[in-house]
């Protein structure tokens, strides 16, 4: 059947769209802060795993050029940093809980919980 002049040809879907990290997870760092992170599709078994950090503030969907770019070649995780978007906020009264070697802990505690000992 051909199609009509008029009628465009549709386009490809992109792999990621409408679904950008969105299997949602938790896990808990060292001081118990409850931390949201995201992992993308398994392309295929033993798909290398390729942490996204957002930088302080940044949201996930940062990543989606990446992601798109890179889609059936690598697993993708990434995290939201404490007391940001699905993340919870730290035990108060802790004048160190937003320092570096928290959020360090933050995304010891995501790999862990995935069970990831090398990533990129």
């Amino acid at each position: 059947m051909t199609r009509p002049a008029s009628v465009p040809a549709p386009r490809p879907a992109r792999p990621t769209r409408g679904r950008l990290l969105a299997e949602a997870r938790e896990a808990r760092s060292a001081d118990g802060t409850r931390i949201a992170y995201y992992l993308g599709p398994e392309p295929f078994p033993g798909a290398p795993v390729v942490v996204l950090a957002n930088g302080l503030g940044g949201p996930r969907f940062t990543w989606r050029g990446v992601i798109d770019h890179l889609a059936g070649r690598v697993r993708f995780l990434t995290w939201d940093y404490r007391g940001l978007y699905g993340s919870g906020r730290p035990p108060a009264g802790d004048e160190h809980a937003y320092a570096i070697p928290r959020q360090v802990d933050d995304l010891q505690a995501v790999l862990a919980a995935e069970g990831v000992t090398q990533s990129s």
